[in-house]
């Protein structure tokens, strides 16, 4: 099915038709965070959530997340890339599946539309839901005796 010059919009069937091959040609990705898994253990099921399909993505997006906590500071995708290819073996076509379904999904923030990517408070509020369930974890499990007492 093919559009014609004078832009009528397409109903019924003929819609239908038309985003089944426009869905086929292109790929769509839309992270999903599913509601009744309330805690995450750590980075690796952190993307395993998002990214359930695709083991490429999961390792891309993890590697993406180091390299942000080892550099500290915002990084432009073709600053990221390098270094996570050194890390990971992944095509740049998934790298930036990854990296656009990060900025659409928020996990990433940018001042302007220009400016470097850094991770957004949405992602470090998650990453601290994390640390908490760690701490617990390691306070149930491991008696006071054998592990260092926290500073405050």
């Amino acid at each position: 099915m093919t559009r014609k010059f004078p832009f009528r919009p397409l109903r019924g069937e003929a819609r239908r038709e038309y985003e089944h091959q426009r869905s086929a040609k292109y790929d769509w990705v839309f992270p999903k965070v599913e509601g009744d898994r309330t805690s995450f253990v750590d980075l690796v099921e952190y993307a395993k959530t998002v990214f359930p399909h695709s083991q490429a993505r999961q390792g891309a997006f993890v590697a993406i997340m180091q390299v942000f906590a080892e550099k500290r500071k915002p990084l432009y995708l073709r600053d990221i890339t390098y270094l996570v290819k050194k890390k990971v073996k992944v095509s740049n076509t998934t790298l930036f599946t990854v990296w656009k379904a990060m900025n659409h999904s928020k996990m990433l923030y940018k001042k302007h539309r220009q400016d470097p990517a850094q991770p957004s408070l949405l992602f470090v509020a998650r990453l601290r839901v994390i640390g908490e369930y760690w701490e617990n974890l390691i306070e149930k499990t491991i008696p006071m005796g054998r592990r260092r007492k926290r500073r405050d």
